[in-house]
């Protein structure tokens, strides 16, 4: 089933999120929230073959957790979707500059100029993903940004990180791609 007009879908999503009440923060170790997303994933990324290592840590930020697990299941079935057959998907948690981080680091599809500058667009898809039947709606990275700015967190994708992991697969070009999102420290939050 695929709603008759996604980009109304992702409207109504924003609308709503933009009038929601204030997150219901806590500390949670990051390591046991990504894990309670990520088995959910578990079966996709056993038929790719994927291997899955998880950092050991008990970093922790302080979030509303409900919100946090629906930006992290994107983000995970966008990982698993469009990560490379038989390659890894690292998942690390550190600190940057009064931020804790859930990085995830793998190989996956390659994004161009253009494409890396639409990612987050209503709607938008990218052109490898569609030829290999791996497009959604456009949801996905879309909704991530407004419930992450709800919990003083964001998303920072970095493309074609360590050239030698580029590779040419199934008519498609992939390469070292990492998705971190960054929670404010709460000391960071009283200094701004």
């Amino acid at each position: 089933w695929k709603p008759n007009n996604p980009p109304r879908l992702f409207y109504r999503r924003t609308v709503a999120l933009s009038n929601a009440p204030a997150p219901a923060r806590r500390t949670h170790v990051l390591r046991k929230v990504v894990l309670n997303t990520l088995h959910v994933f578990f079966q996709d990324f056993t038929d790719k073959e994927v291997a899955v290592v998880v950092e050991e840590s008990d970093a922790t930020a302080e979030f509303d957790y409900e919100s946090v697990q629906v930006a992290l299941y994107h983000l995970i079935e966008n990982a698993a979707k469009y990560t490379a057959e038989n390659s890894t998907l690292d998942v690390s948690f550190p600190s940057r500059e009064g931020a804790r981080c859930i990085l995830l680091d793998m190989v996956s599809l390659a994004m161009d100029d253009d494409e890396f500058g639409r990612i987050f667009d209503d709607g938008y898809s990218g052109e490898a993903a569609k030829r290999l039947k791996r497009n959604g709606e456009g949801v996905g990275l879309g909704i991530i940004e407004p419930i992450l700015t709800l919990n003083d967190a964001a998303l920072v994708v970095r493309r074609d990180v360590g050239t030698q992991r580029r590779r040419e697969m199934n008519f498609a070009s992939y390469q070292g791609n990492q998705f971190e999102i960054q929670f404010a420290h709460k000391e960071s939050l009283k200094e701004s």
